[in-house]
């Protein structure tokens, strides 16, 4: 893994080429999203973007193979790709973010990295905008879900392109604090029809799509984000607290699914089902079962 770590684009993109025919499970990954990348854009739509856009993901995947390939990266290269004027600097812009502005591992297979930060911003909105977190709650629309995709695509599938090249430009400066400046603004921003809205479908398809249409109000969005000023020590001891949960939640749910898998619950110690379980469920298992309940019902 170092020395593919320390490879440049070039010799990743030889690498590629030189592999076995038959795909990768990440590369098979990373084949299905191509398509759904921008599709109407002139370029990345195009069979030569197309092209371009998988060798930069199958690149980063080789170089950072923990992460190898998350969902929402395709966004990010893709919009790299049309701002940037090659495929390296692309990819090399891909791997400084990933690497050097967001936590380690912030794109891996748990996501608990992006996860906590899009809890932090539901602890932020909870304690400065009570109304708006009483009203989410009130129809059971969870902040954190809705703003997950901000983080790991890093806007790119959620607002306007000229407004999340201004963000990135932010992003490089100041580092990662703007992204939870920018979530809290956004939310802010759109307050009133956040309050406005009382059906709990169009709320939560509302605040999983907010600022898509209002390419106009980037200044004004970056305006209210910068201003912000979000202390920095602050935010990483409530991201800290929100990771340490998250955590402690996956592996609970891990020793669950391990207790399944094992049989301590479905099965007897003989590998069996058990007595309790097949006694229980008898009447759908047993066709003769079936056939009575049939016949006592005509």
């Amino acid at each position: 893994d170092d020395v593919i770590k320390g490879l440049e684009y070039s010799d990743l993109v030889l690498e590629m080429s030189k592999r076995h025919p038959k795909l990768t499970p990440t590369e098979r990954v990373i084949i299905k999203d191509l398509d759904r990348t921008y599709p109407e854009h002139p370029y990345i739509g195009s069979p030569r973007g197309i092209k371009a856009l998988a060798k930069v993901l199958g690149a980063f995947a080789r170089h950072n193979p923990t992460v190898g390939y998350c969902q929402g990266l395709n966004f990010v290269a893709g919009l790299a790709l049309i701002v940037m004027a090659t495929e390296e600097a692309a990819f090399w812009f891909l791997a400084a973010v990933c690497e050097n502005i967001l936590p380690a591992n912030y794109h891996d297979e748990h996501l608990i990295n992006a996860k906590a930060d899009s809890h932090v911003i539901q602890k932020l909105i909870m304690k400065r905008q009570g109304k708006i977190a009483k009203h989410l709650d009130r129809y059971a629309v969870p902040i954190d879900s809705c703003v997950l995709h901000w983080f790991v695509a890093l806007f790119a599938s959620s607002l306007p392109t000229h407004t999340v090249v201004r963000i990135w430009d932010l992003l490089l400066f100041r580092g990662r604090i703007l992204l939870h400046e920018v979530s809290y603004a956004l939310i802010v921003q759109n307050r009133k029809r956040i309050l406005s809205t009382k059906d709990p479908g169009m709320l939560f398809n509302l605040m999983s799509k907010l600022g898509e249409k209002d390419g106009a109000k980037d200044l004004e969005l970056l305006r209210k984000a910068s201003a912000l000023q979000f202390p920095i020590d602050g935010l990483q001891v409530i991201f800290e607290e929100c990771k340490e949960q998250l955590q402690v939640a996956l592996q609970k749910s891990q020793e669950s699914f391990k207790d399944c898998k094992e049989g301590s619950i479905w099965k007897g110690s003989n590998n069996k089902p058990s007595s309790e379980l097949k006694s229980r469920h008898s009447e759908v298992i047993d066709p003769k079962a079936e056939e009575t309940l049939i016949a006592q019902e005509k």
